[in-house]
């Protein structure tokens, strides 16, 4: 006999002998504690007024335009902190209207334990005359375990059906882009945009068949309303499936929450990999594997087979489904709220209720800000090199150094000296994607610079490099093999450079452009080899195999960008033939900062991961996986996991990302199957202790549910609480 009384659950043993029948009743409870714990609504409680949130209402609430009376703010001291350090909040309201405020109240609470040095997390006042502000202050303590829970960064891409009965949400999408990109900005300090479009004639309905369907993650927003502005409606299929797969590879960040937003009007058809429900399945659980939330739109809600397709993808992958209105005039603010829900309980965040009464009526506004943590340096990689100038024609050096952070990259200062005196101390200039460069005056031939760099982020973690030197030489710059180079170019600007081959060997020549640029590798042993090379979007990448091969070759690079700089970075190696499960030590170090893998995937099971494994949880490394023709995955840190959708010859990238003197001792492992690759600070709110999703209470029950058996068999009544 079983009795449940206020979370006490009493038996009486009928049948001493039967152990199972307690063994399951252990199985039982566990999966009503699963199930009560899944079940729970995320809410917080202010302990000092025991005043309730709820995560789901407050979003709502944030989202509606009847809380735009009220001219608010909250706002820090500083842009980002240390663990330890001093936060000082201000709150402030002031009155815009034409009338008296009167009943005005600030409530505030955090999403963590946080202990007040100074200020009330609520705050009242009488009346507020008009044109007058009020404010409120907080000073807080940031404790030094925060690290755990880091202020997120966003990726959102959006995948857009461009077919021809979506002409209303392309035109939406086109009007309020810019403003959902300033919306998003105030969640987070870190905001990248991508696009895909899909069943859009202007190019191609399959985004496979045409990169100019994709943009790949910026903060532009220039680069943004440029891409949107390219489509218009028009086109009869609709492979959202195929769209979904190809979003896998693109450029998503380490440290970011990953959110993609499908809007569409159709049944998912016509795809060349997502054919069937049982494609669609599998691709959910993968992306819900590599945390991909996605969120789905319906336009129009009349057809149930697609809402069944939409929300099978927002369950599995812990999205939402949204039935548009006819207009689509709820677009914007419906990706306002996905997004918002999606940040949920990550990082240390405040959020205040501002309320005040105006000649009887209510009003109300909730606002919420993030608190960025962060306590290491940024990593750099330097090159330099002569570049021509057209206007001038002349050559001249330029430095370039990327600048790899989880917060942005405030500054890099070089600090240089031209053959003896003092040092010269430059501010470099900052282009896209972390690259900073200088243009050095003019040198002359065989001068020798000496230089070192400072470089900080916006918490002023600062790291000062070790003192390096070159000697000026306006010969064309040659390109090593197992190196790379990373290059800035200005609008027509152009480099030359040489690569020489003294062995017969495999090779790889990589590029990476990001931005409009154009590549002539011109072979002067084999004329068969030499091409162009032209990158005409964000983001193209581009892979060159030199196969038994000996010999020299030429490249000119000029950048077909009307304006501003452009970033590309080459990679020459050797290719190293490897299979799965297999280990190879290996050195890495400034002077070999580049290993490439060569392998055949022949399974049916096309996962497999590489892990290159080293006692310096701090050192990143690029990793990149990609076949003959397209680049799959880019990882910044130890570890990549790579479905490869079909068998087939393979690539792994391993690149050092800064350029530490001292080598590094590593043993890269290849193996088949997936790993959870999130680095080791993504912590995504807090949990207990788990083993593969099971709290470790579960864990407990299961191992000793058989010795609670027997206790019970002995003791004849057992209570558990």
């Amino acid at each position: 006999m079983i009795k449940i009384k206020k979370n006490i659950v009493s038996i009486k043993i009928r049948n001493k002998n039967n152990i199972k029948f307690y063994f399951i009743l252990c199985v039982l409870i566990l999966l009503l504690y699963q199930v009560s714990n899944g079940n729970k609504r995320t809410e917080k409680i202010d302990e000092t007024s025991s005043v309730f949130v709820d995560e789901k209402e407050s979003f709502k609430l944030f989202s509606s335009e009847t809380q735009s009376s009220l001219n608010t703010s909250i706002s820090l001291n500083q842009t980002g902190y240390l663990p330890g350090s001093v936060v000082n909040i201000t709150l402030t309201l002031k009155n815009n209207f034409s009338q008296s405020l009167t009943n005005i109240q600030f409530d505030s609470a955090f999403n963590s334990d946080i202990e007040l040095l100074s200020g009330n997390l609520q705050s009242n006042f009488t009346s507020l005359s008009v044109g007058e502000t009020v404010s409120s202050s907080i000073l807080f303590q940031i404790p030094d375990n925060e690290t755990e829970n880091i202020a997120p960064s966003l990726d959102v891409v959006f995948l857009i059906d461009g077919s021809g009965s979506m002409g209303q949400e392309i035109d939406e999408v086109k009007a309020k882009v810019l403003d959902l990109v300033d919306e998003l900005k105030t969640l987070v300090d870190d905001l990248r945009v991508g696009f895909i479009f899909f069943g859009s004639t202007i190019y191609s309905e399959n985004p496979y068949d045409d990169q100019r369907n994709i943009l790949d993650f910026t903060n532009s927003q220039a680069t943004i309303q440029e891409f949107v502005n390219l489509f218009s409606a028009g086109g009869v299929e609709e492979p959202w499936g195929d769209a979904l797969n190809y979003m896998k590879g693109m450029s998503w960040q380490e440290n970011s929450i990953r959110v993609a937003i499908l809007i569409t009007d159709e049944m998912d058809n016509n795809g060349r990999f997502i054919r069937y429900d049982s494609h669609r399945s599998t691709l959910a659980t993968e992306l819900a594997e590599l945390e991909i939330i996605v969120s789905t739109m319906e336009c129009y809600g009349s057809d149930d087979g697609l809402t069944e397709q939409l929300t099978s993808f927002s369950e599995v992958t812990g999205g939402i489904y949204t039935q548009l209105s006819s207009d689509a005039s709820t677009l914007i603010d419906e990706a306002i709220i996905i997004c918002e829900e999606a940040i949920g309980e990550y990082g240390l965040k405040i959020e205040t209720n501002f309320t005040a009464d105006l000649g009887g009526s209510a009003l109300t506004k909730l606002e919420y800000k993030w608190i960025l943590i962060d306590n290491n340096p940024p990593s750099l990689s330097i090159s330099y090199m002569p570049v021509f100038q057209p206007n001038e024609d002349i050559f001249l050096y330029r430095m370039i150094c990327r600048a790899y952070d989880s917060s942005p990259v405030e500054n890099v200062t070089l600090y240089y000296q031209i053959n003896v005196g003092i040092f010269l101390k430059q501010i470099m200039e900052t282009s896209t994607s972390g690259i900073f460069t200088f243009l050095f005056p003019y040198l002359n031939e065989g001068d020798r610079i000496t230089y070192y760099l400072e470089a900080w982020d916006i918490l002023n973690n600062t790291i000062t490099t070790e003192q390096e030197n070159f000697t000026v030489n306006f010969d064309i710059t040659e390109l090593f093999v197992d190196s790379f180079l990373d290059l800035a170019l200005d609008a027509g600007e152009s480099v030359l450079l040489k690569i020489n081959l003294t062995t017969i060997d495999d090779y790889a020549f990589l590029t990476y452009s990001e931005g409009k640029s154009s590549i002539d590798f011109v072979c002067q042993e084999n004329t068969s080899l030499s091409e162009q090379l032209t990158f005409t979007d964000q983001y193209q990448f581009n892979m060159k195999r030199l196969s038994n091969f000996s010999g020299s070759a030429i490249l000119s690079l000029i950048s077909d960008e009307i304006s501003g700089l452009i970033s590309i970075q080459l990679v020459l190696t050797k290719i190293s033939q490897s299979t799965i499960d297999s280990e190879t030590n290996v050195i890495i170090s400034s002077q070999n900062p580049v290993y490439l893998y060569e392998l055949d995937i022949n399974s049916d099971d096309n996962t497999f991961h590489c892990i290159v494994d080293i006692e310096d949880e701090f050192q990143f490394f690029k990793l990149s996986v990609f076949n003959v023709t397209t680049l799959l995955k880019t990882h910044y840190f130890h570890t990549i996991s790579v479905d490869a959708e079909s068998p087939g010859r393979y690539y792994i990238l391993i690149l050092l990302t800064d350029t530490r003197p001292d080598p590094i001792t590593a043993t890269v492992k290849i193996n088949s199957g997936e790993i959870n690759d999130d680095p080791y600070w993504q912590t995504y709110g807090a949990s207990s202790p788990s083993i593969n999703g099971f709290p470790i209470f579960s864990i407990l029950l299961l191992i000793f549910g058989p010795c609670i058996a027997i206790c019970v068999i002995k003791k004849r009544k057992i209570k558990i609480r």
